[in-house]
């Protein structure tokens, strides 16, 4: 295991994927996502356990996946205040994903307290009514095919 420190500027070759880290601006602890271009020049982007701002910048455009938290639907913003312990609606990240121009969505860091059973289905539904590309909502251990 070899241990990088990075910074908001750090570009580093991990096999024979380009990684880009990402400041999230988080205000609970310095945090990092990435930017991963794959060798067929397909990008991801994990924005990790933190909502998308602006300050992220072209960072995050055009990419074929977005993996973004979600954390319940914007009917329950007023039972779980998401934006008080740092995280998003499912209708704040469909927006985030169309404005920028990703492919496909990735929801994930979701409550499944009031959807249980349905979750998938009902995120997928509210992230389409703001979202155009895909949306993908994996349950715990799901593999995703990129």
């Amino acid at each position: 295991i070899l241990f990088i420190p990075v910074d908001s500027f750090s570009k580093e070759m991990i096999g024979s994927w380009k990684v880009d880290f990402i400041n999230s601006q988080s205000e609970k602890d310095e945090q990092f996502g990435v930017k991963i271009i794959f060798s067929d020049n397909s990008t991801m982007v994990f924005l990790e356990d933190e909502p998308y701002k602006e300050s992220m910048g072209d960072t995050c455009k055009n990419a074929d996946y977005l993996f973004h938290d979600a954390f319940c639907l914007e009917s329950d913003r007023g039972k779980f205040k998401p934006e008080k312990i740092h995280h998003s609606t499912v209708v704040e990240a469909a927006k985030n994903a169309q404005k920028l121009n990703t492919k496909n969505l990735v929801l994930f860091h979701t409550e499944d307290s009031s959807t249980f059973g349905k979750r998938k289905e009902l995120y997928t539904e509210e992230a389409k009514q703001f979202f155009s590309g895909n949306v993908l909502v994996p349950d715990d251990l799901e593999k995703i095919e990129l």
